[in-house]
């Protein structure tokens, strides 16, 4: 194999192993856009709708930010947190103007309140306990259907 074959043959080696990690770790900054509240609710009705027809439940945390909601520290502490405990599956967006939502697949509210209770600790100094609710599909769902 000729030299100028053999860099090439690298130089798409690294690149695919570039693109590769790139798809496996988003960053933060990828993941930092949230979904809009009308994103949000075609993503809720699209996982009642999975919900419904493969008979399994889903789960949201509603995170109350209010004026929270315009601290980019806060936000950006917020994103790194979720960014390594949620899966590829799971949706981040705003649930109301005042909310952020995280939409949990195939999850039950035992587990989603194991999250919870996690972002309580890690975010104790601004988040007061009470501002995180947890909703799951269809067990204790207080939106109409």
């Amino acid at each position: 194999m000729s030299t100028n074959a053999q860099h090439i043959r690298r130089f798409n080696l690294a690149k695919l192993k570039n693109m590769m990690k790139a798809i496996a770790h988003p960053s933060v900054t990828e993941k930092f856009e949230f979904s809009s509240v009308e994103q949000m609710h075609d993503i809720l009705l699209r996982e009642r709708a999975r919900a419904d027809r493969n008979h399994h439940e889903f789960s949201v945390i509603a995170l109350e930010l209010g004026k929270l909601k315009r601290n980019s520290d806060v936000l950006m502490r917020l994103h790194k947190f979720l960014n390594t405990r949620l899966r590829r599956i799971d949706e981040i967006g705003w649930f109301t103007r005042e909310q952020l939502g995280i939409v949990l697949p195939y999850t039950d509210s035992v587990s989603a309140a194991h999250l919870a209770n996690e972002m309580r600790r890690q975010f104790q100094d601004v988040i007061a306990g009470e501002q995180v609710q947890i909703y799951a599909y269809p067990s204790v769902w207080p939106f109409k259907k």
